[in-house]
């Protein structure tokens, strides 16, 4: 059970879903990213985060699709998504500023310094203060961005995978074996090391 089902079956489905009209839909989207902001915490700062996934959804289904369209009339298609990836991943990056400040003042830091425009002298200095060349490390930047969007991502590898399994007994069983040592042998590991790294989610 994932955080995104259970706020999708025990809450938005029972709330009504998308059964009853557009209006009641928004309602039903707020309140239920919402509530899925505040099982993160009692803080107006996850409220925040949960109220613009909540606002971002409610954006795609009433003007998503005319959008897409207007921008299909513009643009080819390639270059279509390529824009619609992009505002996805810089408005779910904004809510997450939210997310992990501790509050509005440190989360309106963080945005500032996110969107200013940096001084062009000092920017090799804020950006590679590690003594990293400058072209070399924006090489670095562009060569990993396309690593990271081009290949399969894990979910696709998942699917994949998940659909060679339900096609071969063989690579199930061979899976599931190979999925229970490498819990039993990362298990051994967290239990024999001296140090921990404290889970995000122990602090709720």
């Amino acid at each position: 059970m994932t955080l995104s089902a259970f706020l999708r079956d025990y809450l938005y489905i029972p709330l009504g879903g998308n059964r009853h009209g557009n209006l009641r839909r928004v309602i039903n989207l707020m309140v239920t990213m919402l509530l899925g902001g505040l099982w993160h915490g009692a803080s107006w700062t996850f409220v925040v985060w949960g109220g613009l996934h909540g606002l971002y959804l409610v954006a795609h289904h009433s003007v998503g699709n005319v959008f897409t369209r207007y921008l299909a009339r513009l643009l080819p298609r390639t270059a279509t998504v390529l824009v619609a990836w992009l505002i996805t991943m810089l408005a779910v990056i904004v809510a997450w500023v939210f997310f992990r400040a501790v509050d509005f003042t440190s989360a309106s830091t963080i945005l500032s310094a996110m969107f200013s425009i940096v001084d062009t002298d000092s920017f090799p200095k804020i950006l590679f203060n590690a003594g990293l060349d400058t072209s070399r490390g924006l090489w670095l930047i562009l060569t990993w961005s396309l690593v990271a969007v081009l290949p399969m991502n894990s979910n696709n590898l998942f699917d994949r995978h998940l659909r060679i399994c339900m096609q071969s007994h063989s690579v199930a069983w061979f899976s599931t074996g190979a999925a229970v040592t490498m819990i039993t042998a990362l298990i051994t590991i967290n239990e024999l090391r001296t140090s921990t790294s404290p889970f995000i989610y122990f602090n709720f």
